[in-house]
């Protein structure tokens, strides 16, 4: 569970997956269980399991984290979030 506003954080992560797309050749990276953290479970202290104001607010944080992002991508690269629960 990270902070997704978190500016050094934001910095780190994107830094490190442009570094790995470069170097692999990529076009993209799939942001795998990019979601609201109380619809994972197995929280310690345990999160809302149900919560409206809670979950609008992640998601929020989540929105603005993907556009940050696709911003420092700058169309070089694309981001494809797994926002469901399709299982394969």
């Amino acid at each position: 569970l990270m902070d997704l506003a978190d500016a050094s954080w934001r910095a780190w992560w994107t830094d490190s997956v442009m570094a790995q797309l470069a170097h692999n050749d990529a076009d993209g990276v799939f942001a795998d269980s990019l979601m609201v953290p109380n619809y994972l479970g197995g929280w310690n202290p345990p999160l809302p399991a149900y919560d409206p104001a809670f979950e609008e607010a992640w998601a929020d944080r989540i929105e603005d984290f993907v556009q940050f992002a696709r911003q420092r991508f700058d169309g070089r690269w694309l981001m494809i979030p797994n926002v469901g629960w399709w299982v394969t």
